[in-house]
C-alpha cells in the first residue's frame, strides 16, 4: 500500500507477482502477453508508469485518463456511490482500474472497492 501524499488517501494494492495456476480458458497461453507487458512497469514509480503506453492504447495513462474521464463521469457517477463496488471482467494490466478510480476520486466518490 502507499499513502497518496496529493489528496492523503491511502491506496491499496496487493497484485500477484507470479500467478499460481493458468486459468482454465488459457488453452493457448493468451495470456503471456500480460505476463511480457507488466515486466515494462517493473522498478517504476506509479509516476513514472503514468507516462507510459497503456495497456493496448498506444498513449500515455495521463492521456487516456483525460480522454475517458468524459465517459466516465457520464457513466459512472450517477450509478455509483462512495464505498460501493466495481467489478471489470478484463482488467488487463488494471491500469483502466486505477485511471477509474482516480476519475472517481477527483469528482467526490471514495473508498471504492474494484476488482477483476
Amino acid at each position: 500500500s502507499k499513502m497518496n501524499v496529493e489528496t492523503g488517501h491511502m491506496i491499496i494494492y496487493d497484485c500477484p507477482s507470479e500467478v499460481e495456476h493458468k486459468s482454465l480458458n488459457d488453452k493457448d497461453d493468451n495470456f503471456d502477453d500480460y505476463k511480457d507487458g507488466n515486466k515494462k512497469h517493473f522498478n517504476k514509480t506509479l509516476d513514472e508508469a503514468r507516462l507510459m503506453p497503456m495497456d493496448g492504447w498506444h498513449e500515455s495513462y495521463m492521456a487516456l485518463k483525460e480522454r475517458l474521464r468524459p465517459w466516465k463521469e457520464e457513466v459512472f457517477l450517477p450509478n455509483l456511490k462512495s464505498s460501493e463496488t466495481i467489478y471489470e471482467s478484463a482488467c488487463g494490466e488494471g491500469m483502466n482500474l486505477l485511471l477509474t478510480t482516480e476519475v472517481l476520486n477527483e469528482a467526490g466518490i471514495h473508498n471504492i472497492t474494484i476488482y477483476g
